[in-house]
């Protein structure tokens, strides 16, 4: 299920659920980096096979390197235990997989976590007289 089609309790409780599995994914580099090297086109009759293709490559690295997050996130999206989604049919965890990484609202929020704040809570706090 994507974020967009939760209300705002229930998309609150997943990402209170899976923030930790964000933070770790934000903090690796590796994956940084595949998302950095992304191919893209302007030709549409490539952008799709190109698009297939990168998701392929983020869903392979996470699967290699953070299944447990993987499943995590997938469960918590999907209102199921993270070991439901390890014995699920792998055609339903690609579709949950693909599903997780079109969501723009989700992935607003991981890039959001991902850019360097500039703002602190402090620099937008009231001033108090001394």
């Amino acid at each position: 299920m994507k974020l967009s089609e939760m209300s705002t309790d229930q998309a609150a409780d997943v990402m209170i659920q899976v923030a930790p599995d964000i933070e770790l994914l934000v903090n690796d580099e590796g994956l940084a980096k595949v998302l950095k090297d992304r191919v893209t086109t302007k030709d549409p009759k490539k952008a799709s096979k190109i698009g297939g293709i990168f998701l392929l490559q983020v869903a392979t690295y996470l699967l290699k390197n953070h299944r447990g997050s993987t499943w995590n996130i997938l469960g918590a999206l999907n209102q199921k235990q993270p070991e439901e989604i390890g014995k699920q049919l792998l055609a339903e965890t690609v579709k949950q997989i693909t599903e997780v990484l079109t969501d723009r609202e989700f992935m607003s929020f991981f890039q959001s976590l991902s850019t360097p704040r500039q703002v602190t809570l402090s620099d937008t706090s009231p001033k108090q007289d001394q």
